[in-house]
Formats: C-alpha cells, structure tokens, sequence
C-alpha cells in the first residue's frame, strides 16, 4: 500500500538495521521493539520491505502506529530457517535435533485434547514456503509432511481434563523430521506462539503480513519461557480506537490468528485471514466495531472437530462473543477453491465451520451485505438478540 510517513515522531526499522543506529529513514533500528522504545505517545514505527523475524512485540504506549513503508512488502514470521547442517539422514527421512521449542499439545479448548487428533499438535513446518502436514509417527513421513519428535512432553495433570492443569518444566529438545532432501530447499519450522500484543489505546498496524505463529487454544498454559503468551492468539488486540488494517494473517496453528478483546470504537478492515489452523478471526467482551471489507478462505486447515464436539465445538472463519454494536458488513467468506461441496448433507455430517457466528450475548450488532461462497454454515447468530441480519448472498 502507499502509506504516509509523518515527518516527526517517526522510528525506522530495517531487515538490515542496527539497534545503535538513531531510527531515522538512512539509519534504520533493526527491531520493533528498539523502534518502540524510542517513539513518544502518537508515534509511527515503519518497517522497510522484507523478512522480519522478531522476539514478541509488544506495544502499551497510546496512539502508536505500526506500517509497512510506502510500497513495501513486509512479513514477520514466528518462524526460523532450520540451517542445512542441522539435518542428518535417516533412512528415508532427515532429522533435526537441537535447541527447538517444545509446544503444549495438549493444549486444546476440547477438554479432552486426544479428541482433536492431530489438530491439537500446534508445530508448524514448511519447504519452501509450502505448508508440511503433520503426522503422527516418524513411519508415517514422507514428501509433503513432517514428525516432531518431543522426549518431554507437557502432559496433564489428569488425564483427558485439561481443565485441572499441566505438567511443564523449563525443557527444549524437539527434533523435526521431514521427507525430502534439506541441501536442495529451504526448511522453516515456527518456534513462536505470539507475534503481537497491542494493548494501548488507538494502536493502528497498517499494511503487515503476520505469518507462522503456533499459539495453542488454551490460555491458561503458562510455558516455562514465555508465560501465558503461548495462548489463544498469534495476534492480540485491546483497548480504545483500535485500526487493524490492510494486513494479513495467516499460518496461525491452533490458536485465533487475530483476537481483539475488551476493545471499543475498533476497526478491522481490508485484512486477509487465510489458511489459518483455526479460527481466523476473534471479537470477545468489545462494542462498537466495524469489521468491513474483509476476506477469509482456508480457514481451520488443521481440521478441528466442528460436527460432534457438543460445547468445544469453537471454530469459525470469525466468531463474536459477549459484544454489543458489532457491524460486519462488506465481508467476503470464500471456500470456492475448497474440493468439497459444501450444500451437500455429506458434508453437513463432518464440517459444521461458520463464516461468521455470534456465539452467545453478542446484542444491537449487524451482519450486512455480506458474500459466502461454498461455506458450511454462513450465518450463525446463537443465543444473541436484536441483531439485523440483511442483504447477504
């Protein structure tokens, strides 16, 4: 996009920056976070085009503006390049051992997390930039998908009630194994849960791709090293005047890729949300936001239970909880380049997943002129009132 740059109270962030550098467009920092520290309230990070892999970034400053530099494009990714000489043969796969981060996998909003399957495994792995699909054995790799091998586990306190809590310790170790020979491509695997939480009033980020994060359904999971940011979303939103514009989110594993909280007077429009493990999309606890002009298509790729999950069924392209004045309107959900036809009762039988659903207490909101296209179920407004549902095809 072609975004102004505010001539004063402005911080620089390049690929190739330094920290020691003064933040301005010819000596850029090189982190979100150095750029932060150094804008004042009402201040505008802007990011240089390329690959930002970043630590967590978090901004709790009021009025703060994160965009991509007019004409860039710029993607953070939670994801690392496994480097080649990591890889050693095995039979008729390779392996990686080393220093990876160990992901709860038992971690789901069904209480019983064997019940997801392999959804409630949040690792990610790609070649190329291709998503791998993860397998549940090192017997059962080959081209296409991958195996995480974890020696230490977080298990649950009690068994198949992750209500009662987990067994985690301080532990690293996992080791990928993938099906196709490491020399010839580029292999990354994901080693963060969250890649934003954006907690003062009227943050604007404008213009970003966020990509490759694994957070877990659950929020309660306190990981060892980074707390309860392992939870619930790849993307955090709070507070006042919220704008998440223009972005995209996608590749987030098991948890909502953008999840918007407690927020008032918000706006989310013209953003992407695809080929996300679970939810795209999460509004809880907030009023008056306007989500318009969005687009959502491959969603819960990972393949979450909707069908006969009773209360854990959770999944949808977008869902709204306890909110008032809700307008979503303009929106584009698009499963046209799904294999399945979704109007079939076959269908009906196993995939249950929602374009947009206001899931209980959600009140005076609106779902207007809206397109659905080879979705399961477009429309779900569930123990909600006086909504006005109008004008969508």
């Amino acid at each position: 996009g072609n975004y102004d740059v505010p001539k004063t109270n402005v911080a620089w962030v390049a690929t190739d920056g330094k920290d020691s550098n003064d933040g301005t467009e010819a000596k850029p920092f090189a982190t979100f976070q150095k750029a932060l520290s150094a804008v004042k309230d009402g201040g505008t990070v802007v990011a240089k085009a390329g690959t930002y892999r970043p630590d967590p970034i978090d901004v709790n400053k009021k009025n703060i503006t994160i965009q991509s530099a007019p004409g860039a494009t710029v993607w953070i990714k939670g994801s690392e390049v496994v480097d080649k000489a990591k890889w050693k043969k095995q039979g008729s796969a390779w392996a990686a051992t080393g220093n990876f981060h160990n992901f709860c996998t038992v971690c789901t909003v069904n209480q019983d997390p064997k019940l997801e399957g392999m959804a409630a495994y949040p690792e990610q792995a790609f070649i190329n930039g291709k998503e791998l699909r993860q397998v549940a054995s090192k017997a059962e790799v080959k081209e296409g998908t991958f195996y995480v091998e974890d020696p230490d586990p977080v298990t649950l306190v009690s068994a198949g009630n992750n209500r009662a809590g987990y067994n985690a310790k301080p532990h690293r170790g996992a080791g990928y194994v993938i099906g196709v020979d490491p020399s010839r491509h580029t292999v990354e695997v994901v080693q963060h849960s969250r890649a934003l939480t954006l907690i003062g009033d009227s943050t604007t980020l404008d213009g970003l791709t966020v990509e490759k994060y694994s957070p877990v359904q659950q929020w309660d999971y306190s990981d060892p090293e980074i707390g309860t940011s392992t939870g619930g979303v790849m993307v955090f939103a709070s507070g006042k005047g919220l704008q998440i514009t223009n972005s995209t989110f996608r590749y987030s594993s098991a948890g909502t890729a953008l999840g918007v909280s407690d927020a008032t007077n918000a706006t989310v429009s013209g953003n992407r949300f695809t080929d996300n493990g679970g939810v795209g999309t999460g509004i809880n606890k907030s009023s008056s936001v306007a989500v318009e002009r969005n687009y959502w298509s491959g969603n819960n790729s990972e393949g979450f239970n909707t069908a006969s999950c009773g209360g854990y069924c959770t999944i949808a392209d977008m869902k709204v909880t306890h909110s008032e004045a809700v307008r979503y309107a303009y929106n584009t959900v698009d499963y046209s380049a799904s294999a399945t036809d979704h109007a079939t009762p076959a269908s009906w039988q196993t995939n249950r997943q929602s374009g947009i659903w206001f899931d209980e207490g959600v009140i005076n909101s609106q779902i207007l002129a809206s397109q659905f296209i080879n979705v399961p179920t477009a429309i779900f407004n569930e123990v909600s009132s006086s909504n006005m549902i109008a004008s969508n095809v």
